[in-house]
């Protein structure tokens, strides 16, 4: 209970919060005070009910008024400091509402309680048409402690939500805890999956509390095992009904070790008694030596080794909890022995909080990366280029991989692969998160095998995931690459009909060995790219539309040639039908529109490249055929050398748009094959939809006033 200067009813500690603190009583006895600490910039968020007082070290301290209600907006917060006079568990009971931003997905606010520091529990305020309780078990020892309640801050500060706290109670639990040494729940370890052979698994977490005036030397701590084989009914070992009454916890634990949790520091316990195979389903440590200062908490934390015999079905799960109070025995500082007290065993014996699940195995799982590259072109000896990213994620376990096959899994891409790529690489990281590299050549089937071993394999965290990102160094002329081929560079789950020669990963935890046969390993397909000995990028250069009157610029564009130092791009039909980019012309106009003439230009001197006719097509709105650039005389032949870039113009002298919001536009689509032809090292090549990335290319449009 509190001490005599604060509020007590019929036996119940209450403290009425206005404005989501608590309401108590000063050292002068009648007067009420509510504080309430809100950064003076929030100032103006509060409504009425709270009376200004005075504005001091950037705090605005309000006393409150009848309707006991504050509103907090931002990452506010408030605290009171307070009085204990006995050792107690107390339910703390926050009646609040929320209002939330956004519409289709709501964020609503969040509210932290805390004491003396330490983060008990935060809530999402997820109502608001009534006064919800909020609430959280919290223990108290003899003395003073400072509880504090915080508005999380949003996501956007634009956009936050708000919280309303109408009022707080503190109300103590029956019994009221005695003794010097109180256990509650400790916030960590989580329940976790985990495969067979798993070491070090974290199984439970106890707060150790000296609240007397007198330190605790903790020196027996009695364990208490569980096992479920299927993870909702829980028993001691050789208890569970039916057919699985011989499953003992003894069976899936190889060892336990305690530790103070938050220290890491193993305890110097001695193991007299291992009786988790038995009915008693118990370990007892003894000559603990483990020190709790008075006022002071500490965490027991319980880690055990995790068998590798097999699960009775497809996993067992187990707990470990302190079923008695009399289970954890120690010493005072005048030698006194005592035991712990707690309101309910710490991890709910057969209903535990805490749940370590022991899976058959880990499980791998190989998927293409969001992050791959799409569709697109590449050129003769190109290096270090990316071609493929792959997605490894684990389960239960994990995983260092050793074994990696890479080939098209298109037998007809297979030869197209071997002929143009010298190396493959894998970028990777190790468990040291160092990023390291590993090549391997394909062979003359198209097939790259990569090896992997001690520390410089891939790793897999467990219940994580880990990207492969696969490179190429693409054959030169001299080494005799070949133009306009694709190909994908994809994972394979078998090589040569092997699954166990394709893939190998090993666990961790498990030593459990993966293979190209193991569920979760497939074959998984990137996307295709094109190899070519050069090939043209094309960029727009802006420019203004106006009416399609007189002569005018109707688009401007770059061509840059993308291939190896040797090569040239030719855009020219004297020798082979292989010099043309089509152009959309996307018109209105008179419904006898006459042909037009358009010419292109190299906007860098002047000279004529091509003329060509667009021809009058039929009725509105589409009147005009498209513009296709030949490139044969009087023009001239382009030409532009690997790594160059040249600008052209296309000029028409309109007419045949008489009429009010009549257009025109030039367009150079992506969209059907052969689109744009060119030439190298008298290689004829056409395009292909969807490679060349810089595409579609829309000029301006011109608009009749």
């Amino acid at each position: 209970m509190f001490k005599k200067n604060f509020l007590i009813i019929t036996g119940y500690a209450v403290i009425i919060a206005a404005f989501l603190l608590f309401i108590g009583f000063t050292d002068i006895p009648g007067r009420q005070l509510a504080l309430i600490q809100i950064p003076a910039e929030d100032a103006s968020t509060i409504v009425s009910g709270c009376k200004f007082i005075e504005s001091k070290s950037g705090y605005v301290k309000c006393q409150s008024t009848a309707s006991g209600t504050v509103m907090m907006k931002g990452s506010s917060w408030m605290s009171q400091t307070f009085d204990f006079e006995s050792t107690a568990s107390y339910s703390v009971d926050i009646y609040a509402e929320g209002e939330p931003t956004g519409t289709t997905l709501k964020q609503w606010p969040k509210m932290a309680l805390s004491v003396d520091g330490r983060n008990y529990r935060t809530f999402t305020v997820d109502n608001n048409a009534t006064w919800k309780k909020y609430s959280q078990s919290v223990s108290f020892a003899d003395g003073r402690h400072k509880m504090t309640i915080r508005l999380l801050a949003g996501s956007s500060v634009l956009s936050q939500p708000i919280l309303y706290v109408n009022k707080v109670e503190v109300v103590r639990k029956n019994p009221v805890l005695s003794g010097p040494l109180i256990l509650t729940p400790a916030d960590n370890p989580k329940s976790g999956i985990y495969a067979k052979g798993a070491t070090n698994v974290e199984m439970l977490g106890v707060n150790f509390t000296a609240v007397d005036s007198t330190s605790v030397n903790v020196t027996d701590i009695k364990l208490t095992g569980y096992i479920s084989d299927d993870g909702m009914i829980f028993a001691k070992s050789l208890s569970l009904p039916q057919n699985d009454d011989g499953l003992s916890i003894g069976d899936r634990i190889t060892a336990i070790r305690l530790f103070e949790g938050d220290t890491s520091k193993p305890l110097d316990c001695i193991i007299t008694a291992n009786n988790l195979s038995l009915s008693v389903s118990t370990i007892q440590f003894s000559a603990c030596n483990w020190t709790i200062s008075a006022g002071t908490t500490k965490r027991l934390l319980v880690k055990g080794d995790i068998s590798s015999n097999a699960t009775s079905g497809s996993s067992d799960s187990l707990s470990f909890d302190i079923e008695s109070t009399t289970d954890i025995t120690g010493t005072d500082d005048v030698g006194g022995v005592v035991h712990a007290s707690y309101d309910a065993p710490p991890n709910g014996i057969t209903n535990p909080k805490i749940i370590v699940t022991v899976g058959s195995s880990g499980i791998l799982n190989i998927s293409q990366s969001p992050m791959t590259p799409t569709r697109g072109a590449k050129f003769w000896g190109q290096t270090g280029t990316e071609f493929s990213r792959f997605r490894v994620t684990s389960g239960n376990d994990a995983f260092f991989i050793e074994r990696v096959t890479l080939t098209p899994l298109d037998a007809n891409e297979k030869i197209n692969f071997a002929g143009n790529v010298a190396n493959t690489t894998i970028v990777y990281k190790n468990k040291s998160g160092q990023e390291l590299t590993q090549n391997a050549m394909p062979d003359s089937s198209g097939v790259a095998i990569f090896a992997f071993t001690g520390d410089s394999r891939p790793y897999i965290p467990k219940d994580s995931s880990a990207e492969l990102l696969v490179k190429a160094d693409l054959k030169t002329k001299s080494q005799g690459a070949t133009n306009n081929k694709f190909f994908s560079i994809d994972f394979s789950d078998n090589y040569k009909g092997s699954t166990t020669d394709s893939f190998r990963a090993v666990g961790e935890i498990s030593g459990q060995v993966l293979n190209g046969a193991s569920p979760g390993i497939n074959d998984v397909k990137s996307n295709d790219i094109y190899v070519y000995q050069v090939y043209p990028e094309f960029h727009m250069v802006p420019t203004s539309g106006y009416e399609p009157v007189n002569t005018n610029d109707v688009i401007k564009f770059t061509i840059t040639a993308m291939g190896a130092p040797d090569s040239v791009l030719w855009l020219d039909n004297s020798s082979l039908p292989a010099g043309s980019i089509v152009f959309d012309a996307v018109a209105s106009g008179d419904s006898a529109a006459t042909d037009l003439v358009a010419t292109t230009y190299d906007a860098s001197d002047g000279t004529i490249k091509s003329v060509d006719t667009i021809r009058g097509a039929g009725d509105n709105p589409n009147v005009y055929a498209p513009l296709i650039l030949d490139f044969l005389p009087p023009g001239n032949d382009i030409e532009i050398s690997a790594g160059s870039s040249r600008t052209y113009r296309i000029e028409i002298n309109f007419s045949g748009f008489p009429h009010r919001r009549d257009f025109f536009q030039l367009a150079l689509r992506d969209n059907q094959n052969g689109l744009i032809n060119w030439t190298s090292g008298n290689q004829a090549t056409g395009s292909t939809a969807g490679i060349l990335r810089t595409l579609p290319m829309n000029g301006p449009t011109f608009s009749k006033l």
